[in-house]
């Protein structure tokens, strides 16, 4: 088995859970990894030590995600405590990473072995040739205990000894220590100090989070003391980007505090946090006095580390709800319950009604159509709705649309609108929407036209032929792009970007735009649709959807259709879905990450009116 095949093996056995920490760098736009192409970086930590774990896990995740080709090995921190260190790293090295005694707490503190480990790295740090930096991994306990709620950046009160913990006195003589072998041994250095940290499938110090999450998961009474002292926390997620951000971004010998850039908590906000997101299991109740023993985290300032791009991804509300329902059940598909106001139930139903009855109309008419994008994914990977997708979609050939858009005219249910250019003056999609009356469902581009037909939908799009040659299709799929730019940003009255590519043509389409009419600019839409419609081609494309930009497709693996179980129901979806979901996704069955399952539209007014607790069969169009 080659290497690679070795991580990717390692990076398979992780859990939806630890895999989202893993990928999260990666999945953050503004952390640049590709300055880990083809290191070698060293992960010095305590077996079993949770954080080096994640750290040696999202490394793991580089190669397999990015491609990064990052050579990674660990070592054992008590390896160090020995003079024969030396023979424990393997080879030259471009990164130390070591986690230290950060979120972790060790049975015996050991003040006297734990200075000979840092000096032995050191050591052996100056030994190898093209070190670009050490890494070394601190925390809260460092700052004592925060009596007045201040909010301590990196150089605040970190002389003041008094209160501190035995972990805390261990932590300051260690950062102290790491700074000055670092310097006498001129090695470039970057500490990062991390709030209680907090994630699932990741052993750390228990923190009051934990202690709560389990309390709730299992489901069991208690009464907590609601000490008002306020607590900074971190996300794995969260650590695993200023890890990054660190090695990459951070100025050489600095310290950087990691914390959640929300507003600090008590212990009373974090258990009404918890009681309203889990008000059947949370069962904690508080009494009001100071915990005289307690070791919480200080109230933490990130700003040193935001400035350089870093930013939060999992607010602690969300951090907390992942940790809890992994706890409560690992073996169910993760989803963020609080979507859409507890009404996300009430959208699929409704949803549903609106594919049934297309099916009754489609099979009436003899009309083929396809269940498209998420939704067809949704019926492959869940036989059903993606458990957080918002909307429905299908697809149809153009001759199908068309067929479709004269008889549903005289079919159409009273309390639906049939919502297209011509129909709805404030729209202008190219494409079908039907809107359930006396409800709203607005996106945040919507609702800037309250006057708009704004009720909950589903879209009907066609997919339009193109051109046999990649000229051609190259030509069609760029005037497309620009004539729905041009009537899309017209309609938002911005400015055409086109993703920041041809400036010049972008400020004359702009000119362009401004000063003709949106009839005229629709009808150019439309024809360029529409171009190759009564031409025999082999290769179709989404003209009217959100895939454009991911070129054509065969026409055949539309030729068919197929039944399957759609939330207890068969539906129709392309005899070839699995070539059309791999055009379409790539790897498919690959779920988004845990942290990300929010719903897809910004829908930023909702009123469901009536509908507001529908289930299906219920008679929803009432014609």
């Amino acid at each position: 088995m080659t290497k690679e095949n070795i991580k990717n093996e390692k990076y398979n056995t992780l859990n939806e859970f630890e895999k989202d920490y893993a990928t999260a760098p990666f999945r953050d736009k503004k952390t640049d990894a590709d300055f880990l192409s083809g290191k070698n970086i060293l992960v010095i930590g305590k077996s079993g030590n949770g954080l080096a774990n994640a750290v040696t896990n999202m490394l793991i995740a580089g190669n397999c995600v990015k491609k990064l080709d990052i050579s990674t090995d660990f070592v054992d921190v008590d390896m160090f405590a020995n003079d024969d260190c030396l023979e424990k790293c393997e080879k030259e090295y471009d990164y130390i990473i070591t986690t230290g005694y950060a979120n972790f707490k060790p049975n015996d503190f050991d003040i006297e072995n734990s200075e000979t480990i840092i000096k032995n790295i050191c050591i052996s740090a100056s030994k190898i040739k093209g070190l670009k930096r050490i890494l070394y991994f601190s925390d809260y306990r460092i700052y004592g205990k925060s009596e007045d709620n201040m909010r301590l950046a990196e150089y605040e009160r970190i002389n003041n000894k008094e209160n501190l913990s035995p972990e805390g006195k261990m932590m300051i003589r260690l950062e102290e220590l790491i700074k000055e072998k670092c310097r006498d041994n001129n090695i470039d250095y970057v500490i990062l100090r991390l709030a209680a940290a907090f994630g699932p499938y990741v052993d750390l110090e228990k923190n009051i989070i934990y202690r709560l999450a389990e309390l709730v998961a299992e489901g069991k009474s208690a009464e907590i003391s609601a000490d008002m002292s306020q607590m900074s926390f971190i996300y794995i997620n969260d650590i695993m980007t200023a890890t990054l951000f660190a090695l990459g971004k951070a100025s050489g010998n600095k310290v950087y505090n990691a914390a959640s850039t929300e507003q600090p908590v008590n212990v009373e906000e974090l258990i009404c946090m918890i009681r309203k997101e889990f008000p059947k299991n949370c069962r904690i109740t508080f009494k009001y006095e100071s915990d005289k023993n307690n070791n919480f985290p200080v109230p933490m300032s990130s700003s040193k580390l935001s400035l350089l791009g870093w930013k939060q991804s999992v607010s602690l509300r969300d951090g907390i709800i992942i940790l809890i329902k992994s706890m409560i059940n690992s073996n169910e598909i993760f989803i963020f319950d609080n979507s859409y106001q507890g009404k996300l139930t009430s959208v699929h139903n409704i949803l549903l009604e609106y594919l049934l009855y297309i099916d009754k109309i489609c099979k009436k008419h003899n009309i083929k159509y396809f269940l498209a994008g998420g939704t067809l994914l949704g019926a492959v990977r869940h036989h059903g709705f993606i458990p957080w997708d918002d909307d429905a979609d299908v697809m149809m050939l153009r001759e199908d649309y068309d067929r479709f858009l004269e008889v549903i005219k005289d079919e159409l249910p009273k309390n639906v609108f049939l919502q297209l250019p011509g129909t709805d003056p404030l729209n202008h999609q190219p494409f079908i929407k039907l809107r359930l009356d006396d409800t709203v469902f607005a996106t945040k581009f919507t609702s800037k036209f309250p006057e708009m037909h704004n009720g909950i939908f589903i879209d009907i799009l066609a997919h339009d032929k193109t051109s046999d040659s990649r000229i051609g299709q190259k030509k069609h799929i760029f005037m497309t792009l620009l004539t729905r730019s041009m009537v899309f940003n017209k309609w938002g009255d911005t400015p055409i970007t086109l993703g920041g590519r041809h400036p010049i043509l972008c400020r004359a389409a702009t000119f362009l735009k401004n000063h003709l009419p949106m009839k005229f600019l629709e009808k150019r839409m439309f024809n360029t649709l529409e171009k190759y419609k009564n031409k025999d081609t082999d290769f179709l494309y989404d003209g009217m959807g959100r895939n454009l930009r991911r070129g054509v497709f065969p026409k055949k693996w539309l030729d068919e259709a197929v039944l399957m179980d759609f939330e207890g129901y068969k539906l129709p979806v392309p005899k070839d879905y699995d070539e059309y979901l791999t055009w379409l996704y790539g790897n498919y069955m690959e779920m988004v990450s845990v942290s990300e399952r929010r719903t897809s539209h910004s829908i930023v007014w909702m009123d469901l009116g009536e509908y507001a607790d529908y289930r299906v069969g219920e008679n929803l169009f009432d014609k």
